[in-house]
């Protein structure tokens, strides 16, 4: 008997896409599959829509629930789920008709416990088949495999290769589960540590070389996607994965999780200064005063040190610094032959005095 794979999609105001979305999976080659569209609280037509399609195919289930957020819509559907592996895959997403036969079969000769595959993106809310979207006779031809050490090393995780760090388009066993549930107080990273937490505790990755999980990008405001309360809940997770990382010894990968960290507080402050988000800018220079005094920070490259500084204390040198970069292309060279020309202790002197001012100046 062949084994049956539940496709868990959440599902709030998503209308203009859902029906898209079905489809695709009702055109797979791979039949032996149940949909479980956890409906959380939508306010459009979502829920017709999906009732539709229950009525339509006996395959399709729909699970009418509070709104409470993605995380306990996944969490219900997944308590719900029937089938030996779960596949996840967001409203307003599609996939290629040979996915879930393509990581059904890596999974079953590699004997792993996630699938993955790379990523198409289509923006501007429209989808563009791309050449390669065809059938093919060996749809497991080209793949990686990772073991649970590779694939959570970040340069593995965090690779477009493996897209580790979202869960749409990954098909997992249920026997790798676990206690493994999505975190419900977060709003945003959920998806990673999620991910991170099946990897960190054993979990391996095959993953099909092919773009054929279509990703929708939506233009989203700066206000909604950089809000205080968004850049909380990323900050919360990519710290738990650093500090996890360092209790696990694997100093490494912490400190490439750290200049996560920083790359994201930078964002955020020039981000908030930019838009007279006085509450973003704070909140980001707070984290980043903290960090400062962390053991990490000291073992940073130099270059990434002072581009923290300057950014965070110095914020009117980065604005010039940037219009340069987009006036002049061969700025970024000559900026990065003057920090190697120029002897380390000038550059800790400079370091110091942008820190200092900064300081200072509490407006900045």
């Amino acid at each position: 008997m062949e084994e049956l794979i539940s496709i868990i999609v959440p599902v709030y105001n998503s209308e203009s896409y859902i029906g898209g979305c079905i489809e695709s999976v009702l055109n797979q080659t791979y039949p032996y599959f149940e949909v479980i569209l956890a409906d959380d609280g939508s306010k459009d037509k979502s829920r017709d829509l999906c009732e539709s399609f229950c009525r339509k195919d006996e395959r399709v289930r729909l699970l009418n629930l509070e709104h409470r957020g993605v995380s306990a819509a996944r969490n219900r559907a997944m308590e719900a789920a029937r089938g030996e592996y779960l596949f996840f895959l967001d409203s307003d997403d599609v996939i290629h008709p040979q996915l879930l036969e393509a990581l059904l079969g890596l999974l079953r000769r590699d004997h792993a416990a996630i699938a993955t595959e790379t990523r198409f993106y289509a923006g501007g809310g429209a989808f563009r088949k791309p050449t390669e979207w065809r059938q093919e006779e060996d749809c497991t031809g080209e793949s990686m495999y990772l073991d649970c050490d590779a694939a959570i090393d970040y340069r593995n995780f965090g690779s477009p290769e493996t897209t580790l760090y979202v869960i749409g388009g990954k098909l997992i066993s249920r026997n790798a589960l676990g206690q493994v549930r999505f975190n419900e107080k977060l709003t945003h990273g959920e998806d990673t540590l999620f991910l991170y937490e099946l990897i960190a505790a054993g979990g391996d990755v095959s993953v099909l070389k092919r773009d054929w999980y279509y990703y929708r990008i939506h233009e989203g405001g700066i206000t909604s996607v950089f809000s205080v309360p968004t850049c909380k809940s990323r900050h919360r997770v990519n710290r738990y994965i650093r500090n996890r990382e360092i209790k696990s010894g694997r100093r490494e990968n912490a400190l490439r999780w750290e200049g996560v960290i920083l790359n994201a507080l930078m964002k955020w402050y020039e981000i908030g200064r930019r838009e007279r988000d006085t509450g973003l800018a704070a909140y980001a220079k707070r984290l980043g005063n903290a960090e400062v005094r962390s053991g990490l920070f000291s073992d940073m490259a130099v270059k990434k040190r002072v581009n923290f500084y300057i950014t965070m204390y110095g914020f009117r040198l980065h604005q010039i610094i940037s219009a340069g970069y987009r006036a002049a292309p061969f700025a970024r060279r000559i900026w990065s032959k003057v920090w190697t020309a120029v002897p380390f202790i000038y550059q800790a002197a400079f370091i110091c005095q942008v820190f200092l001012s900064g300081k200072k100046r509490s407006g900045e």
